[in-house]
């Protein structure tokens, strides 16, 4: 049972540091928002989007790790992003 203890312990470290990445991303997010803001650039990139999809798809199958799996979690990431964008180019435009 301790062994089981010790895995969970691990996977909890991991989660931390993926959430403390998702923030840190999103940071990055909110910074090119207010660069696409001042530069007069489209906030929806659909080229980019579908270049870090496809991106990571392909990390994800060369890691052995299923591509959907990996491709639906960045659709999150992404969409989310694409919220916070939103907010922050309409709020800079005010």
């Amino acid at each position: 049972m301790n062994e089981l203890v010790n895995f969970r312990k691990t996977i909890d470290e991991i989660d931390e540091k993926i959430v403390e990445y998702i923030k840190e991303r999103l940071e990055i997010c909110k910074a090119v928002a207010e660069y696409k803001s001042q530069n007069n650039i489209p906030m929806m990139q659909p080229g980019r989007v579908q270049e870090v999809l496809n991106k990571r798809r392909e990390l994800a199958d060369k890691l052995s790790i299923n591509p959907n799996l990996v491709e639906n979690i960045y659709k999150l990431i992404v969409e989310e992003a694409c919220i916070l964008e939103d907010e922050i180019i309409d709020g800079l435009k005010k």
